[in-house]
């Protein structure tokens, strides 16, 4: 409208801003963020276990983008934020999923953290999101993992409707058949809400999702394990930050007696020792 080319770039403050842009007069590619600038490398890394040296991924496989070159800051204000985010040999670990295509154009499909992992099998978000984006009837989509006993994670979407539109989660679940190429990565639970939280730039903040989920999984587990109700106000749950464990779930119980407080705390530590989250028990 406005006549003035709009170029897609990839860029972060470690790098002093770019680290990827479209070519200005060459071919551009449909989700990609160019090709990286002059004399800054880019590198895909396969996930790996611990100690196990690192692997190079090939073209169009989805890893972790690492880069390296002149534009490159010489660290944080906080030192101890330099060992999670450099590699020995000097490479930044931006933190992003993405790939890289035969004509090195770069891709960025999400964020490492987002990782779903369920039984060990890691799941991009973006194969779940972007079916359910194409959808008719859905305005905002965002997977993320839920807490499992057996799998570790399940992923699970939610789900903001366009005004107007009706449609339930099991319709949804549906549409994704044929759509999902992995079968583990179909969603196995949809919540449909009314306002999905989004950041100001419009992306749905997953770590307030990933938050819900697992308040939801938990309150599920402990539920069943002990026969209390949520909804009765008999039992409630929350995942709170933690300066210890990083987060902790806080179980309140109420109006257990005294007498019953030991057998009834011995079948929440039996659930949640199924889980690798801390926890702690308060009787009101």
């Amino acid at each position: 409208v406005s006549g003035v080319g709009v170029l897609n770039s990839y860029g972060m403050t470690e790098n002093t801003a770019s680290i990827a842009i479209d070519p200005r007069d060459g071919l551009r590619k449909e989700g990609s963020s160019g090709i990286r600038v002059p004399y800054t490398r880019i590198r895909v890394v396969a996930p790996v276990e611990k100690g196990t040296g690192i692997r190079l991924c090939g073209p169009q496989e989805i890893g972790m983008l690492q880069i390296k070159g002149p534009g490159l800051s010489s660290g944080y204000v906080n030192p101890t934020h330099d060992a999670d985010a450099r590699t020995e040999d000097g490479w930044l670990i931006t933190g992003d999923l993405g790939r890289v295509d035969e004509d090195g154009y770069v891709f960025v499909t999400g964020r490492a953290k987002d990782t779903i992992v369920r039984g060990g099998h890691n799941i991009d978000p973006a194969v779940i999101e972007e079916p359910l984006l194409q959808l008719r009837g859905v305005l905002h989509a965002a997977a993320v993992g839920k807490p499992d006993r057996h799998a570790g994670e399940i992923p699970v979407a939610y789900v903001q409707l366009v005004p107007g539109v009706r449609a339930t989660a099991t319709e949804l679940i549906a549409s994704l058949t044929g759509r999902v190429a992995e079968r583990a990565a179909i969603p196995k639970e949809i919540y449909i809400v009314d306002e999905l939280p989004l950041t100001d730039v419009g992306k749905p903040i997953k770590s307030a999702l990933r938050k819900d989920a697992a308040e939801r999984a938990f309150a599920m587990a402990v539920s069943e394990a002990t026969g209390l109700s949520s909804t009765a106000g008999e039992l409630a749950v929350a995942v709170r930050p933690d300066p210890l464990h990083g987060q902790v779930v806080a179980i309140v119980v109420c109006g257990v007696a005294a007498a019953e407080q030991a057998a009834m705390g011995a079948r929440i530590s039996d659930v949640m020792s199924g889980y690798a989250f801390a926890y702690e028990v308060e009787w009101n």
